[in-house]
C-alpha cells in the first residue's frame, strides 16, 4: 500500500517538472529575447598601410636540383655523342620453353635462405630452390609473386 501511495504522490510532481521545462521553452521571457539594435552612427574606414617588406627569393628549388643536374648530364652526353655508335646485334637463339607457370612459394618462417618455389613444368608441380636444376631448367630469381627461370641460356620471368 505505501508504493501505491508514493507512486500517486510523484506522477503529478514529475508532470509539473515536465509541464515546467516545456512552458520555459516554447514561451520564454520577452528579456532573453535578443533584439537587433539599429545605429546610425557612420562606421569609420581604417586606412591599412601596405607592407614594407620584400621576399628574397635567391635560394635554389630543392625540388628542382635533380632535374637541373639531370639536365646538365644530358646536355654533356650529347655532346660526347657527336657519332653514336650502333651496337652490334646478336641473335638470340630461338628456344621452345616447355609449359611453365609459377603457382607460389614456400617460406620457412625461422630461415629466410629456405625459400622454395613451387613450379608446375609440362603439368607436373616440382618444389625447386635458387640454383636447383630441372629438366634443364634452373631457378635463378625466386619473389614472392615473379620468378626467373633459365633454359638453355635463355632467361626468363614468369609471374603467378
Amino acid at each position: 500500500m505505501k508504493k501505491k501511495n508514493i507512486s500517486y504522490v510523484l506522477f503529478p510532481v514529475v508532470i509539473l517538472i515536465w509541464g515546467y521545462v516545456a512552458y520555459l521553452i516554447f514561451y520564454p521571457k520577452p528579456e532573453e529575447i535578443s533584439s537587433v539594435v539599429y545605429t546610425s552612427e557612420k562606421i569609420q574606414k581604417i586606412a591599412l598601410q601596405k607592407d614594407s617588406f620584400k621576399l628574397q627569393l635567391n635560394y635554389p628549388d630543392p625540388f628542382l636540383a635533380n632535374q637541373v643536374q639531370n639536365r646538365k648530364i644530358k646536355e654533356e652526353n650529347k655532346q660526347d655523342q657527336k657519332e653514336p655508335v650502333k651496337p652490334k646485334q646478336v641473335a638470340k637463339p630461338v628456344v621452345k620453353w616447355p609449359s611453365v607457370s609459377y603457382k607460389g612459394m614456400v617460406k620457412n618462417q625461422s630461415s629466410e635462405k629456405q625459400e622454395i618455389a613451387l613450379i608446375a613444368i609440362e603439368n607436373k608441380e616440382q618444389l625447386i630452390r635458387v640454383g636447383d636444376i630441372y629438366s634443364e631448367i634452373e631457378l635463378v630469381f625466386l619473389d614472392k609473386d615473379s620468378i626467373q627461370l633459365q633454359f638453355k641460356e635463355v632467361i626468363k620471368t614468369f609471374e603467378r
